[in-house]
């Protein structure tokens, strides 16, 4: 479903978040602006093409579950679950910016890694993960 006018970013987040896990590249990449950007703690506003190459690989071995979603004018923040295939289950939060019905960019926030990962090892863990995905 591409973004229309008459959808409200809740709307559009929403179905963003179902593309996601349905695994249809074109149509969330068509959901993004051009100058589409995407932050985490370990990623400072990578572009849309190093987003797809970082993120993406991992989108099936995901499954996401919205616990919250609210709005504040072109901002929405979402609250979700993420279990991984074979793996831990971890909370994150997402900012997602719209302009003209469109995601400019995300910006994600996490805490704590999964229970059974220690602090210290979360960034090899993180890496790990990509490492994986890449590879499958």
């Amino acid at each position: 479903m591409t973004p229309s006018d008459e959808e409200s970013p809740t709307e559009i987040v929403r179905a963003n978040f179902y593309t996601w896990t349905r695994g249809d590249r074109g149509e969330f990449e068509a959901a993004l602006t051009e100058d589409f950007t995407f932050t985490s703690p370990y990623d400072d506003h990578i572009d849309k093409a190093t987003f797809f190459e970082r993120c993406w690989p991992g989108q099936s071995k995901q499954k996401l579950t919205l616990l919250a979603v609210a709005q504040d004018g072109a901002r929405v923040l979402v609250l979700y679950d993420c279990a991984i295939d074979g793996g831990p289950t971890f909370r994150n939060m997402e900012a997602h910016t719209l302009v003209n019905g469109k995601v400019k960019s995300v910006e994600v926030y996490f805490g704590d890694p999964p229970m059974d990962v220690n602090k210290e090892e979360f960034r090899a863990f993180v890496d790990a993960a990509r490492k994986s995905w890449k590879k499958s």
